[in-house]
């Protein structure tokens, strides 16, 4: 097991130079990458036909990801550069759409001619997609995550407290999800701020590092009946190993994890999440929240966002984006993610894989995370 513990932080100077010389940057690179998307459809270089990929490395990777940038969005082209540079992206594997960046959603149809025109060109060698910006989150009654990972469609919706359509990539050991399911799972490089989305991108390189630790993973269950029914079935107390002993998960009754070290997952439900400065997370760690609004990213819902468990020092977090009502399913099951997490699947690969029916739910992270 690979881990570098990292706190979040760097010089202030540096990251006003940092975020100086983003900004003065992305306007040229947007108009580089519009130039690049005016040429052709599809902005990913041609790989190999359907059926004769080759991957280098074991599942999702730096060749395999297609890095989807918002040509209207300035922050989010300076974001996408960056990253590309520093997980060695091919240039090639640039997507560049077009959406209001102030917007938090895009119409089904808007939706629907972009990923025509970008996505759906795409050849079988990009695997799995990242989105450099925060808004919009949402496609009509969709996550944007989702969307893009499966196309817009009513059937990963629903009206009322119902079941939606199921993702085929639960709980699966494949490791090229296109190429085996037609689906690519999505995520959303996001955070509060330039710097917190550059830090995020810096713990999801430490948890490549290589550092022994005794890992830790919790699921509470709080005061909050509807919202801690991931721990149904499991009493307080219960542990379970992964890993060979690398990683514990407990299950403990609590309204909030309060001085742990080393903690790699932390699952809870509630509509807020208190004391979060009080842990240590390790790089690659993820943490969510069941509760109704998770993925609205604005934050106008007077329920925590998934952003602050990304400001708050982890590497990947899920919410959801309208009511889903309190399905289990709709949400990350810890154990699944544990699972595949441990077995050497990326941040993306696993968190994905732990979520049913996802079409609500709305991954944020640096994916390629991969502390195992």
């Amino acid at each position: 097991m690979a881990f570098a513990l990292f706190r979040v932080g760097r010089p202030w100077l540096e990251a006003i130079v940092l975020t100086l010389a983003l900004n003065a940057s992305a306007s040229v690179w947007a108009s580089d990458i519009e130039e690049q998307a005016a040429q052709s459809p599809a902005t990913v270089s041609p790989a190999k036909a359907d059926g004769d990929e080759i991957f280098p490395e074991r599942g999702v990777s730096a060749q395999t990801m297609g890095v989807v940038v918002n040509v209207q969005d300035p922050q989010s082209v300076a974001l996408a550069r960056v990253y590309m540079r520093e997980r060695k992206i091919p240039p090639g594997n640039l997507i560049a759409v077009s959406f209001a960046p102030k917007q938090s959603s895009v119409s089904p149809e808007a939706f629907a001619a972009a990923y025509r025109a970008f996505v759906e060109p795409l050849d079988g060698r990009i695997q799995a997609l990242v989105l450099t910006w925060a808004k919009p989150y949402k496609v009509g009654c969709m996550s944007i995550t989702s969307a893009f990972a499966f196309g817009f469609s009513e059937a990963y919706c629903a009206i009322g407290c119902k079941p939606t359509k199921v993702s085929p990539y639960f709980d699966s050991k494949e490791s090229t999800p296109w190429t085996a399911h037609r689906m690519r799972p999505t995520m959303m490089l996001a955070s509060n701020s330039t710097d917190g989305a550059l830090d995020l991108i810096s713990r999801g390189l430490a948890a490549d590092e290589q550092r022994q630790v005794a890992a830790k993973a919790f699921v509470l269950q709080t005061s909050d009946a509807a919202r801690s029914v991931r721990s149904l079935g499991h009493p307080p107390g219960e542990t379970k190993v992964w890993a060979h002993g690398a990683v514990t998960l407990k299950y403990a009754q609590a309204p909030a994890l309060r001085g742990q070290k080393d903690v790699l997952a932390y699952f809870t439900g509630a509509a807020s999440v208190h004391a979060m400065h009080e842990n240590l997370y390790l790089p690659g760690a993820v943490g969510d929240h069941l509760t109704s609004f998770g993925g609205v990213l604005d934050g106008n819902t007077g329920q925590m966002t998934a952003l602050e468990w990304i400001r708050h020092g982890m590497t990947g977090s899920y919410g959801t984006v309208v009511e889903p009502c309190n399905f289990p399913e709709k949400f990350p099951n810890p154990e699944v993610f544990l699972d595949r997490y441990t077995s050497g699947d990326t941040l993306i690969e696993a968190y994905w894989k732990s979520v049913f029916m996802p079409g609500q739910g709305l991954f944020v992270g640096e994916p390629l995370a991969r502390p195992f």
